[in-house]
């Protein structure tokens, strides 16, 4: 079945975009079941047409769409936030990782060949967010991955079962996620990971 796509931009230029590149590059994946361009509009769509996916830029016209986004996750759990948009600040992106967004991509690192093969990864419960910034605080490189962005959802107080889910595997896969991450920081627990990494800045 394909996945119901809400697009959230207050410009009309970035809405058309990804209608055109959906249509051209999504196959059947995909059907946009909306647009919006402030945040009423975007909460009042979700309501009537909840959409599987809301594409949502961070910026709205003097409005927060961090904000929106929570908003939204609150309204319909099940809905996956995608933020689309030009902030590149690791603020942003750890404020997005803290709401529960599936996804956080950068305008300037995607364009409309890649768009629907990036929402369809995550739509099939991949998280995706610009490594770059989310972990240039992680010295030498020492964790994968996966491995911060499990410990950063654990942080932000989401269960094993929470993050099994949203990364796409079992507990006991977590679990050893975990093991292998105490295990390169020189740690005994989940606790000592996160305050390790949160000393270092990186969630």
């Amino acid at each position: 079945m394909p996945q119901r796509l809400l697009v959230v931009d207050d410009h009309k230029c970035i809405r058309d975009m990804v209608r055109l590149s959906c249509q051209i590059n999504g196959g059947n994946e995909f059907i946009i079941v909306g647009e919006a361009w402030n945040a009423a509009t975007a909460l009042e769509l979700c309501q009537q047409v909840r959409p599987d996916i809301v594409l949502l830029d961070i910026f709205l016209r003097h409005e927060n769409g961090l904000a929106v986004g929570e908003q939204i996750r609150s309204l319909i759990p099940e809905t996956k936030i995608i933020f689309f948009t030009c902030a590149d600040e690791v603020a942003f992106i750890r404020e997005a990782l803290r709401i529960g967004a599936a996804g956080y991509l950068l305008k300037t690192d995607t364009d409309a060949n890649t768009l629907p093969n990036i929402i369809m990864k995550i739509s099939k419960g991949n998280i995706v967010f610009p490594q770059g910034k989310l972990y240039c605080a992680i010295e030498n490189e020492e964790l994968s991955a996966e491995q911060i962005t499990a410990l950063s959802l654990k942080a932000y107080g989401h269960t094993t079962k929470e993050i099994a889910a949203r990364l796409n595997k079992s507990e006991k896969g977590i679990e050893k996620i975990f093991s292998a991450a105490y295990e390169k920081l020189g740690v005994r627990n989940v606790a000592q990971a996160i305050y390790v990494l949160t000393k270092r800045g990186a969630i």
